[in-house]
């Protein structure tokens, strides 16, 4: 993959030395060629004349900032760039993955200063894989610093997490982490009523399927740490994440419908918001 490159998103805020660190690693992981960091101002018109001045005095001061970056992440033997663009943050970004050859994505959480409404439309929109930075885990580390000891890889094992699980296997053995893997079997829809005792044969009947799978998953790619749970899907996957004390969730990004599996676009979303480490999310 030495031809490809990690797209990062910058805003040079106080969480820019996290995103970078992260973006770093993720490189080394991948074997990526090359860092690019990307950083929008974003107009969801084309500017007026009169202002166009002061974004090219803004550009200016921008690109010196960024290129402090590059030169760090020179210093620790990757290669780095710059991109400056005016424009919506989501196009751009996917004329971005268009023109390069992007490997993968590294944000921080709402590290653009935009509405939540258009980070979250370029997160769900994006079809690379995508890391977001944030959680405690993420606090205070340097660039050159960041340890990931254990992955936890969440799967409902359709298709999209599949590949994530693929991803993280790859990574685990490039960075030589550990790694876990948590399946959440769905509770009974709620308002459906029916006795203890079918409630009970029917969980049962969901781990047994699930186990099945998770066998069959685990004995193609060796041993490692399983887990089958039941409940509401974010919470049981955070949870095993602190149980694990995962350094970096992975998981698809488009999964089963709810009644066949867990991973839904809005389980994704949950994590984001609350996981306790960064979220890679695969699609």
């Amino acid at each position: 993959m030495r031809e490809k490159k990690v797209l990062v998103g910058i805003d040079l805020g106080p969480h820019t030395e996290q995103v970078s660190a992260y973006a770093l690693w993720l490189a080394n992981a991948t074997e990526a060629g090359e860092i690019c960091l990307l950083h929008v101002l974003d107009y969801g018109l084309t500017p007026p004349t009169y202002v166009i001045p002061y974004l090219e005095v803004e550009e200016a001061r921008l690109n010196a900032d960024l290129k402090k970056w590059t030169e760090k992440l020179n210093n620790l033997g990757m290669s780095a760039e710059v991109k400056i663009a005016v424009g919506r943050l989501s196009e751009t970004f996917h004329a971005a993955i268009s023109s390069l050859q992007v490997c993968a994505i590294v944000l921080g959480y709402k590290s653009h200063p935009l509405r939540a409404s258009s980070s979250e439309r370029l997160i769900k929109s994006l079809e690379v894989p995508l890391l977001v930075v944030r959680g405690k885990k993420a606090m205070g580390v340097r660039l050159g610093a960041v340890e990931v000891k254990r992955i936890l890889c969440a799967t409902d094992f359709s298709q999209h997490s599949l590949k994530a699980f693929e991803l993280a296997k790859t990574i685990s053995g490039a960075s030589g982490s550990g790694i876990d893997i948590v399946h959440v079997v769905s509770p009974l829809p709620s308002g459906l009523e029916v006795d203890d005792e079918i409630g009970k044969r029917y969980s049962e009947k969901r781990r047994e399927e699930a186990q099945i799978k998770m066998e069959s998953l685990i004995g193609k790619y060796g041993s490692m740490r399983s887990f089958i749970r039941e409940g509401v899907p974010s919470e049981v996957i955070a949870s095993v994440a602190e149980e694990t004390d995962a350094s970096i969730l992975f998981m698809g990004g488009r999964g089963l419908s709810y009644l066949k599996g867990v991973l839904l676009g809005s389980v994704a979303d949950a994590l984001i918001k609350s996981s306790a480490c960064p979220v890679m999310i695969v699609r």
